[in-house]
């Protein structure tokens, strides 16, 4: 199989890992009350208001969006969402909170890959494994 050939491949192990990370970090924000509260005072402290609001959109960006991605389904949307999630976490971390880049001091690097591959992915589209092209979704 040729490297062209191959190029269908690309964004699968983007597509999958993402979802994994977003899906690992918003399910306890999403699902369970304790990992929700505690993200209400994250938004809180950022200066978001109302702050439940903002975290149950947060949460749900990061949850649902996580499925999204996995799957391939509505991916260009909900990587935009993901990237706007995370670009509120860098904004907090550099900006109000005052963190290094470096993320061994809790720092905000991470976030930028996270942010990168996110909009790859809102750019690049779900490729041809996914639900957005199995089913012809919107925006695909």
């Amino acid at each position: 199989m040729a490297f062209e050939q191959l190029a269908a491949f690309a964004d699968l192990p983007l597509r999958i890992m993402l979802g994994i990370v977003f899906l690992y970090h918003g399910y306890p924000k999403m699902l369970t009350k304790n990992g929700f509260m505690e993200h209400v005072k994250v938004i809180k402290s950022i200066g978001f208001k109302p702050p439940v609001f903002w975290a149950f959109c947060s949460a749900f960006a990061e949850f649902f969006g996580g499925l999204a991605v996995l799957l391939g389904g509505f991916t260009r949307v909900a990587a935009v969402l993901i990237a706007i999630n995370m670009l509120v976490a860098w904004y907090a971390k550099k900006f109000v909170w005052k963190s290094p880049f470096n993320i061994i001091h809790g720092g905000y690097e991470y976030d930028l890959v996270l942010i990168a591959a996110a909009l790859t992915l809102a750019l690049l589209g779900a490729g041809p494994f996914s639900l957005d092209v199995i089913y012809s979704l919107p925006i695909s």
